[in-house]
Order: structure tokens, then C-alpha cells, then sequence
């Protein structure tokens, strides 16, 4: 696969619907004002150092990357968590779509567990329905973002920071940088199998200017917005209904494709994870059943609180010397 495809299937993983709906993008970097762009920078340097170290793990997968000998049980239980947790809420989110766009009785229920299935058969292989998707996703994503540049602002004054808030939103951006690419782990280092060194180094350069320059476009549309919009649960949704129906249809499409993408990467992980316990069909089924579990009791809400936490300890395993071949399973 090319630099270009490989570059549009991290993108595909990496963007999921806490981006595609403006709140990451308002919570890590818009509310911090001018700040943000010092904060956006430090985000996309660090995912691409990151995503060139875990590409470099090769063919050797998710498990590759967790610390060896007594700390693995830990690591794993950790990055599972993780996986579930964000799986669960994607496909809650695919639900909850559903319900706000389909006509039809239990939606919801429909909803979440057609695109469960759905990204559980297109995670057996991922680079190449990521790449599809994406090609769908990076338009759209654009479009709504150039949209909502567009919305007049409100005149509001944004806070001064101190010391200490410039300091909780660096770590903000780092744990933000650990998280996802923690998170499309498996999808980095299955591209990663695929790639000469020389290639990797670009891949990763260019996925992280990538993501960079989305933060930057993102960051650009919402901190017009950001003392008014601060505590909204979907930004960029509430930007594009001043557009009516046809804003509000262009969002959940948006957001559609974006938790679909980033859905089929966390299965492919959480497969990945599972298959060193159980055989390969148990781990799908298994991997499926527990996220649609978390899906159903709405942890989507304890995960927005967790994610800051979770994706600082994520970094903090990334950076840490990889295991070497005779820790591995």
C-alpha cells in the first residue's frame, strides 16, 4: 500500500465521533484561546513520534507494544479498558444516530447492532475499508469544517490563563496524542508490517501533519465559538444547524463515518488482544459481545471524564522501552 492509502487509514482510525463532533477539539485545545495553537502543535509532533514508534513494532501487533514479564497482565487490562470503553461508546453513539435519523421503530437498538456487525466483518481487514472510508470521511469532515468556519461568532470574551491552566492543557495535548494512537495501535502496526523503514518515517510525518492541520482547521472553526460553546456536548453539530436540515443531515453523516472507522480499528484491536486467550472466531464474537455490553449500560459519559487520565497513562506506555522479542507471547 502506498504512503497516501496508508495515510488515510490512520486518519480513518484516528478520527472517531469525539472529533468529528468538535468536542476534543473544543476540550483539549479551543477552550485554552490563543494557547490552542501552541497546544495543536505539541499534539500532532508527538502522534507522529508515536505513530513511527509503534508502525515500527512491524507485524508483532498490539501485544507487542504492552510491557513484558509481570507488568503485561497490567497492560493489557489497562488497553483493554481502554478499547472497550471507547468501543462501546461508538457504537452507543451509532445508536443514538440511528434514533435521530431513521424513522423506524427501536432504532436505536437496530442502529447499534447493524454497525456492531457491520465493523466487525470490515475489521477482518481493516487497511482496506479504511482507506475506502476515508476517502469518504476527509471530504466531508472538510466540508463541515469549512461550514462551520463560516458561522458568525458571538462576541464573547475569553478567560485569561494563568500558569497552571497552560500547564493542564500541555498535558491535555499529550494524553490526547497517547490516546489515539493508542487507540489505532493495531491499524499503525499492521501498516507498519507493510512498510520499509524509510517509508514508515514518512507514513508517520505525514499522518501527524495530517491530523495536525485537521486540528488546525477544527480549532480554526470552533475558537470564534469557544466561550460560547464550552460546555456543549456537539460543537460542531450546534455550529451547522444554522445551515437547517441539510447541516443537519451533512453532521450525522460526518459523525457516522467517523464512529464507524474508529469503531472497525478498535475491534481489529480488541480481537488482537483477546485471540492470546481464545482462538480467533471466540475473540471476534467475545470482542463484539463485550462492546455492545458497554454500549447498552451508556458509558460514554464516565469515559469523557476518564479519557484526560487514560490517555496520559496510554503515552506513558508508548514512551516506555518496547518489549523485545523474548518478552513476547
Amino acid at each position: 500500500m502506498k504512503t497516501g492509502g496508508i495515510v488515510f487509514c490512520i486518519l480513518s482510525a484516528v478520527i472517531g465521533a469525539g472529533f468529528a463532533s468538535g468536542r476534543e477539539i473544543m476540550h483539549f485545545f479551543s477552550r485554552y484561546g490563543a494557547f490552542s495553537w501552541a497546544l495543536v502543535c505539541a499534539a500532532a509532533m508527538t502522534m507522529s513520534l508515536l505513530m513511527h514508534r509503534v508502525m515500527g513494532r512491524g507485524g508483532r501487533g498490539l501485544a507487542g507494544l504492552l510491557p513484558g514479564s509481570r507488568w503485561r497482565i497490567a497492560g493489557q487490562v489497562l488497553t483493554g479498558f481502554l478499547l472497550l470503553c471507547t468501543g462501546g461508546g461508538m457504537a452507543a453513539a451509532a445508536g443514538e444516530l440511528a434514533a435521530l435519523t431513521v424513522p423506524v421503530h427501536h432504532a436505536r437498538l437496530l442502529g447499534l447492532f447493524f454497525t456492531l456487525a457491520a465493523c466487525l466483518l470490515f475489521s477482518r481487514r481493516p487497511l482496506r475499508i479504511l482507506h475506502f472510508m476515508g476517502w469518504l470521511l476527509i471530504p466531508a469532515l472538510l466540508l463541515a469544517l469549512a461550514l462551520c468556519a463560516r458561522v458568525p461568532a458571538l462576541p464573547l470574551p475569553m478567560p485569561a490563563l494563568d500558569i497552571s491552566s497552560c500547564v493542564e492543557g500541555l498535558l491535555g495535548a499529550l494524553s490526547y496524542a497517547g490516546l489515539n494512537v493508542m487507540l489505532s495501535a493495531e491499524i499503525l502496526c499492521e501498516a507498519g508490517g507493510r512498510c520499509t523503514q524509510r517509508n514508515r518515517c514518512r507514513c508517520a510525518a505525514w499522518a501527524g501533519g495530517a491530523v495536525g492541520a485537521l486540528l488546525i482547521l477544527g480549532n480554526a472553526a470552533l475558537l470564534p465559538h469557544a466561550a460560547n460553546l464550552q460546555s456543549a456536548s456537539l460543537p460542531m453539530v450546534a455550529l451547522l444547524r444554522v445551515y437547517g436540515k441539510a447541516g443537519y443531515y451533512l453532521a450525522a453523516a460526518v459523525l457516522y463515518l467517523a464512529v464507524s472507522t474508529t469503531l472497525i480499528a478498535i475491534l481489529r484491536a480488541l480481537c488482537a488482544l483477546l485471540q492470546q486467550y481464545v482462538s480467533g472466531k471466540c475473540a471476534a464474537a467475545l470482542a463484539a459481545l463485550l462492546t455492545a455490553l458497554v454500549a447498552l449500560c451508556g458509558f460514554e459519559e464516565i469515559v469523557a471524564h476518564a479519557y484526560p487520565a487514560l490517555g496520559f497513562v496510554c503515552l506513558l506506555l508508548l514512551c516506555r522501552p518496547m518489549p523485545g522479542r523474548g518478552d513476547e507471547v
